[in-house]
């Protein structure tokens, strides 16, 4: 049978490109990857030199868009990465068979004696120029180490280019390169790069493979950074099959018996993901191209018609493995068709002009754990390919990405800090004590009171003032000047988030808090876990009969539980709560010695409903702040 050429299908085709000697280049169509570079070199310095090694005759001519440190390497003083690009290709890098390829295997990686006049060790330096970007790239400028504190691994698709998966088509602006380190200069960036072609014959990889290799280069990199840094938080950008890469990377590393891979799981706080097709994606086309190629098992495991199971089995395994309520998965879909391909029979060539595909359906891009946030699920215009390719001056789907990607640098480094905080309390909780406390949680009470503002001289917005005042008596209660001797537990109701409307929601979330202060009173929660599993955390009832019990106990410190806007709790459950409470109030009015130790907060709207369940005229229980708008500043 007549082989069939293939044309290059990947985003990066214009990456891949060979080019001819001397040929004049668009600065967009060949990035180079420059590594072993010297740490006494600077912008300056290494334009200087490639200048001359190459006989360049303008400036211009030749651009170093970034310089980095590079962490992944053994040298001391640590090497430093560059990106360049040429106007005029040099000769000494212009084809596969040029002299200074590095080997037959390696076409597109070639090594150049650099002319330097910097003096020892800088001399006799031999560079390495590459455009595959396998392995760890950082793009983060070294003149900003000093303010890396969070570490952001992105990881492109199937058949896609560490680099030019990520660059504007038919331009030369790279948002991870050219615009993320300036905007967020806490970010040490770093492009994950691995060889996935769709039609390799000679290899016989798959996503166990990539996932595996991943693995080990990355808590490699993370054990290189210096040891109190060791800690600092982790973000993922994944585009496409780099997610499934990355949720099987934190199920092999929390399985691994190393300290250090499980560290790197807590170290992650979350991911933007980019058309990552958990449920799978339309493969017919690359089904047909890649026909009894070794890549027909990974087609297999996309298809989203069959491996239901499989698929199913992979991301239980994932939500267990990555079960930190306090993490975000942000999930970007694509609402653009993409061209497939089809087989040209005239040329012999596999050709991206075939019937245009949903790729990747919005059910399968955002489908995640059941904790994962609504409002996290967003919509851009490109299709499958373009949805992670931005222009400089894009005002809609890249502000939305850059806002989002924001909010996680903003809560990183606060949510890693706590969650080996209580890490070290939870590990003092026996195996069944600590699986009653997790039935408990179910979202981030702290970023809850965080998205309120915080107290400010004047007057409030309008809706804010009793959300700022509750906010602002939860941080001085439990500020660090506080003697600590009460315990301080919280809830912010919100009626347009499905995890803070409910009443029963708030019960969980204070005797969350509550047993994470004091361990011993999470005895009154393990007969009710005993006997009705993790359906006891349903009752409203048995919710409060446990907090009433843990806050009598002899040992119990003082409880202090406020409770934030509850007009915006669900009527059903707000009916039940309330009754509770004024129950809870009359037969403890007055001097009750055997009064639990526990004092509500509860501040609302001025609802009639809320006023006559919880006001006795003998026994007040609310004091009403007037403000300008008198009916909304209860």
């Amino acid at each position: 049978m007549k082989a069939v050429k293939r044309r290059k299908l990947d985003h990066h085709a214009e990456q891949d490109e060979s080019a001819k000697p001397s040929q004049v280049l668009d600065n967009h169509k060949k990035t180079f990857r420059v590594t072993r570079i010297p740490a006494s070199h600077n912008r300056k310095t290494l334009q200087q030199s490639l200048i001359k090694t190459f006989c360049i005759g303008e400036t211009s001519d030749l651009i170093i868009h970034s310089l980095a440190t590079d962490q992944c390497g053994d040298a001391s003083p640590q090497l430093r990465v560059a990106t360049v690009t040429f106007k005029v290709l040099p000769k000494q890098l212009s084809c596969a068979e040029s002299e200074h390829s590095v080997s037959e295997s390696s076409p597109n990686e070639w090594s150049i004696h650099l002319e330097d006049e910097l003096p020892l060790p800088a001399k006799n330096v031999v560079l390495y120029f590459d455009t595959h970007f396998t392995g760890f790239t950082p793009l983060s400028s070294v003149e900003q180490d000093e303010k890396h504190i969070i570490d952001c691994v992105v990881i492109h698709g199937w058949g896609g280019h560490a680099f030019g998966s990520f660059k504007e088509r038919g331009g030369q602006f790279m948002w991870l390169r050219d615009d993320i380190p300036s905007l967020f200069p806490q970010l040490r960036i770093w492009l994950y790069g691995y060889e996935s072609k769709l039609t390799d014959e000679t290899s016989i990889e798959s996503v166990d493979d990539w996932c595996h290799t991943f693995c080990n280069l990355l808590v490699d990199l993370r054990a290189k950074t210096k040891t109190d840094q060791r800690k600092r938080p982790l973000i993922f950008i994944v585009h496409s099959l780099g997610g499934w890469i990355f949720k099987e990377a934190m199920v092999e590393l929390s399985r691994r018996s190393d300290p250090k891979a499980k560290d790197t799981v807590k170290c992650t706080y979350g991911a933007l993901f980019f058309g990552v097709p958990s449920q799978g994606m339309n493969v017919e086309a690359l089904a047909t191209m890649v026909g009894q190629k070794p890549q027909r098992a990974t087609i297999a495991l996309l298809d989203g018609r069959i491996h239901h199971r499989l698929r199913a089995k992979q991301h239980q395994e994932f939500c267990d493995a990555f079960n930190f309520k306090h993490s975000r998965i942000i999930k970007f879909f694509e609402t653009s068709l993409s061209e497939t391909v089809k087989l040209n029979t005239e040329r012999n060539q596999w050709i991206q002009n075939g019937d245009r595909v949903l790729l990747v359906s919005p059910d399968s891009a955002t489908s995640g754990r059941s904790w994962d946030r609504y409002e996290d699920h967003i919509s851009l215009k490109g299709n499958h390919s373009t949805i992670v390719k931005f222009r400089p001056n894009d005002r809609t789907d890249y502000q939305q990405v850059r806002s989002k990607l924001r909010e996680l640098v903003e809560e990183a480094e606060d949510a890693i800090r706590l969650r080996f905080a209580s890490q070290s309390v939870h590990q003092s909780f026996s195996e069944e004590e600590y699986k009653c406390l997790q039935t408990l949680y179910h979202s981030d009470y702290n970023e809850h009171k965080s998205r309120n503002p915080v107290r400010t001289a004047g007057t409030s917005d309008p809706g804010c003032g009793k959300s700022v005042l509750a906010r602002f008596l939860i941080d001085r209660l439990g500020g660090s000047d506080a003697e600590h001797r009460s315990n301080l537990c919280f809830f912010f109701f919100k009626d347009d988030n499905d995890q803070q409307n409910s009443a029963i929601l708030a019960l969980r979330a204070i005797l969350y808090q509550l047993f994470e202060t004091q361990k011993e009173l999470i005895k009154y929660a393990i007969p009710h876990f005993k006997r009705k599993g993790a359906k006891f955390v349903e009752e409203i009832h048995t919710l409060w009969e446990i907090l009433i019990g843990s806050t009598s106990d002899q040992i119990a410190r003082e409880t202090i539980c406020i409770i934030d806007a509850l007009d915006e709790c669900n009527e059903q459950s707000r009916i039940l709560f309330m009754k509770i409470v004024a129950n809870f109030s009359k037969k403890h009015a007055g001097n009750d010695v055997n009064r639990p130790k526990l004092k509500v907060l509860i501040t609302s709207r001025g609802y009639q409903d809320i006023e006559l369940s919880l006001i006795r005229s003998d026994h007040p229980l609310t004091i009403r702040l007037r403000a300008e708008d008198e009916d909304d500043s209860r």
